[in-house]
């Protein structure tokens, strides 16, 4: 969610028509609204599976992406630089050690809103102000923010596999210290990798089809 999933920077902003922004921030707007309806709605349905999918509040975890992409688009910046991006991360690393987790699968419902959702939407907020890739680390931000969805997607192979390593070999047996960092370069390398070769030729066949289609219904210019 750096420069690639907001992909809207102040430049192109002023650039895009107004009606453009608006349908955008409306889209934007109704999606926080219905999905914050569903959750409360959800709560006082019987005790269905599909009720409790939707009771969850990780959907909140969305609302804050668009929030925060609707926050940009409208005013070109958000609160950014090292400060919110420090207290994004302590707030990580404290909730690790303070907030309860009775599993290894990940925090639940509000702890996971309050402890994950939070801190990640202070980190995102924080980089947003990266424009050009002047050094190594900018360059390496701005990667990962493009190849953010394919991160996303690709990441449960990573864990699958290191879940199976976890149960079939000595990797279990050892402190995960050392292990995990190691984990999450994998996940964002083989995210990168399909960013690369997976995500951007799609993409580029895409508008290659959608430029063709828009050719061939355009009508002809008549003298």
């Amino acid at each position: 969610m750096l420069r690639g999933r907001l992909r809207l920077n102040s430049t192109s902003t002023l650039s895009l028509p107004r009606r453009f922004l608006r349908s955008r921030s409306a889209v934007a707007i109704s999606l926080m609204i219905t999905i914050s309806s569903v959750l409360m709605v959800s709560h006082v349905v019987p005790a269905i599976p599909a009720a409790t999918f939707f009771s969850d509040p990780i959907s909140l975890e969305f609302c804050i992406g668009l929030g925060l992409s609707w926050l940009f688009v409208r005013r070109g910046t958000l609160p950014s630089g090292i400060f919110p991006f420090l207290l994004g991360v302590s707030f990580l690393a404290l909730s690790a050690n303070f907030v309860k987790h009775p599993t290894t699968a990940g925090l639940v419902s509000w702890p996971r809103v309050i402890a994950w959702g939070a801190p990640a939407a202070l980190i995102v907020a924080s980089v947003t102000s990266i424009r050009n890739a002047v050094n190594p680390i900018r360059k390496a931000a701005i990667l990962l923010g493009d190849a953010s969805y394919a991160i996303y997607l690709t990441h449960v192979f990573v864990m699958i596999t290191y879940a199976k390593l976890l149960k079939t070999t000595l990797v279990g047996a050892v402190s995960q210290t050392a292990i995990i960092p190691i984990i999450v370069f994998s996940a964002a390398g083989f995210g990168v990798i399909c960013h690369w070769y997976v995500e951007l030729p799609i993409a580029r066949l895409l508008r290659k089809f959608r430029r063709r289609f828009s050719e061939d219904t355009t009508p002809a210019m008549t003298t």
